[in-house]
């Protein structure tokens, strides 16, 4: 995870192996979430009745794309569009810009929505910490409130994560009822020295009613 622009372009490699550890780690977390969602379906009580299927509408490419911008606010560059990838939850399409300062996004096909984000260019550079573990919760919860992002009724946990050469804040909200951890989880990383969001996750797995406590 690392932070503001590189002036050499010899710095950029450790920059995208970074990057390439909040991928991972998210890919994990989700995967995990699903695996719980699936798990408490199993266990708790027979599944929702099924509902009325609708025929989403296909997502195109230049809808993916548009997604993004709109959600960053701005044009993107040159991207590299991926094909729909199954995700517990659902599916995504990766956008990913040529750049290698620029934003790597994964948009839900069902709904329309940037479900993940990771920021290259705004990953921290140094172990400076600026803000306050409150500070850097706050402006996570102002970027999900900016985007529509729900958190209400998720439990935070912050970490002040320390590699070595960089640090970052990792805050991740899960939901948690009867003693159970339900696969609807957000997950936020932010830069300590400038307070920006680097990378988000958006993750909703659907489940089934939630056992009584004994």
């Amino acid at each position: 995870m690392n932070g503001s622009e590189f002036s050499s372009s010899v710095a950029r490699p450790s920059r995208r192996g970074k990057l390439v550890g909040v991928v991972a780690v998210v890919a994990t977390l989700a995967i995990a979430l699903g695996a719980a969602g699936v798990l408490v379906q199993l266990r708790s009580a027979p599944p929702a009745a099924p509902q009325a299927s609708a025929t989403p509408t296909p997502l195109t490419h230049d809808g993916t794309i548009a997604a993004v911008e709109s959600f960053l606010g701005r044009k993107l560059g040159p991207v590299d569009v991926g094909e729909p990838q199954d995700w517990p939850g659902g599916r995504e399409i990766e956008v990913r810009e040529i750049d290698t300062e620029g934003a790597i996004a994964w948009v839900d096909v069902s709904t329309g929505k940037v479900i993940r984000l990771n920021l290259p260019g705004a990953v921290p550079e140094t172990t400076t910490v600026a803000i306050t573990a409150d500070q850097a919760q706050s402006a996570a919860e102002a970027f999900f409130e900016d985007h529509d992002i729900p958190f209400d009724g998720l439990t935070a946990t912050v970490k002040l994560l320390d590699h070595g050469d960089s640090k970052e804040y990792q805050i991740e909200w899960d939901r948690i009822e009867n003693g159970i951890l339900l696969p609807d989880s957000r997950l936020a990383s932010i830069n300590p020295s400038t307070g920006v969001v680097f990378s988000f996750m958006d993750r909703r797995v659907p489940y089934g009613p939630v056992p009584s406590p004994k």
